[in-house]
């Protein structure tokens, strides 16, 4: 491909001490059909051999960097994102991957439509050793793309209850944001990452801003879910010791009329206060009210931080001057309304067109066998108007290939390891 004419994406993966998963991710990024783009591989001060899988590709387009101590998800994230100084980007979770051929898709999509901002649909793969549905990939098979705009989805969100953040255009794992707009957003001191979720708060901060956006119903991302993931991280021991370590090393203190015990694990306050923490760029264009967030928090109150919410939103309605009587009884009627349209939402589900495989049937054990496999099924299931029996024999001969380079892979690995 010629470089004068194609995006410069840049692909950044955060990480700390999981260099089992990321030799694979790295290995769905280097093996993409397209060449004008750059990695990098954030660091966050692991203490383990992970710079030594990093260099274990020798590849130019891999710039490896480190802070040099400890940061919090949202600084090192800014940290990370310091480094690009143009083009497209986006942030892959080092235990997700990119499909064969998104860089080429999403540069397409580009020049057909003018717009600054990508989300997809992703396909999710359970890695082998993760305790909730192992070596499970599940590709989605619907095409196409279409317009949306950024402050309806918003209201959709946050207010309707009628979407979740991966409809909007995060910079995280499923979308692709120019860095313009991203330079755009950010605040007087020049950061982008205003919230303890860098994840939540860049879907709302770009929505706000970019005016349209498109979200690609075309796969280009499988979202992973191995052992270090905090849903799926096995015993509640480790689950609880990983959440720690976040509230831990946050720095960002919530929004000034949220100000109490950040580590209440409530996605509607954590949604709110990323919505607070942007209103610079929105300008709080859906007046929402902080009781309606306390009683849409209660609602949908986790069994794990119960008793804590309680505290938590009691003393914040005390706080603000709200009768924390009428915060809980419109809470009740709330739960009591929200079993239709949960069931409406299971129904919709049912009917969604994807397709689910035991991963263990065609050999494959990490996110980069899944993105082969995924990509493989997905053309022969949607039978696209340029689909050819060349495509998928290439494809299905690239996983044979990857499982006779299985065990060298895992060879290397073990000799990197041994190395320390």
């Amino acid at each position: 491909m010629n470089k004068e004419r194609n995006i410069k994406f840049t692909i950044i993966i955060p990480t700390r001490e999981r260099p089992d998963t990321l030799l694979y991710t790295l290995r769905t990024v280097v093996t993409q059909d397209y060449d004008n783009f750059d990695i990098i591989v954030s660091d966050n001060f692991s203490q383990d051999n992970t710079k030594d899988v990093v260099d274990s590709f020798n590849d130019p387009r891999i710039k490896y960097i480190n802070p040099g101590k400890r940061l919090s998800m949202s600084t090192h994230w800014e940290f990370a994102l310091s480094h690009v100084k143009n083009g497209w980007v986006t942030l892959l979770g080092d235990d997700d991957g990119l499909m064969p051929g998104a860089l080429s898709t999403v540069n397409k999509i580009i020049k057909e439509t003018n717009i600054q901002a990508i989300t997809s649909i992703r396909n999710t793969y359970g890695w082998i050793n993760s305790t909730i549905e192992a070596n499970r990939l599940i590709i989605s098979l619907n095409k196409g793309y279409e317009f949306r705009d950024g402050h309806e989805w918003i209201k959709k969100w946050l207010v309707d209850d009628d979407a979740i953040c991966s409809d909007l255009p995060s910079i995280s794992t499923g979308g692709f944001v120019d860095i313009e707009i991203i330079n755009h957003a950010r605040n007087k001191g020049g950061k982008f990452f205003l919230s303890i979720t860098p994840d939540v708060y860049s879907a709302i901060a770009i929505a706000s801003i970019v005016g349209k956006f498109v979200i690609l119903k075309e796969p280009i991302f499988v979202s992973g879910a191995s052992h270090h993931s905090i849903g799926t991280s096995g015993s509640c021991e480790l689950k609880s010791k990983i959440l720690d370590d976040f509230y831990s090393e946050n720095d960002i203190p919530f929004h000034d009329s949220l100000a109490g015990i950040e580590k209440i694990g409530s996605i509607p306050i954590g949604n709110y206060d990323c919505y607070l923490k942007s209103s610079f760029l929105h300008n709080n264009f859906l007046d929402i009210k902080l009781e309606d967030k306390l009683v849409h928090a209660l609602s949908q109150i986790s069994p794990l931080f119960y008793n804590e919410m309680i505290d938590y939103c009691k003393n914040i309605s005390n706080k603000n001057n709200i009768d924390f009587n009428i915060v809980i009884q419109k809470s009740e009627k709330i739960k009591n309304r929200m079993k239709i349209p949960k069931l409406i939402k299971i129904i919709n589900y049912l009917f969604y067109r994807r397709t689910i495989y035991d991963c263990t049937e065609f050999g494959v054990r990490d996110i980069y066998g899944a993105t082969l496999l995924a990509k493989s099924i997905y053309l022969s299931e949607t039978k696209y108007s340029y689909w050819r029996l060349s495509v998928i024999y290439k494809l299905i001969k690239m996983i044979f290939q990857y499982q006779k380079n299985l065990k060298l892979l895992k060879r290397d690995f073990l000799i990197i390891h041994k190395s320390i």
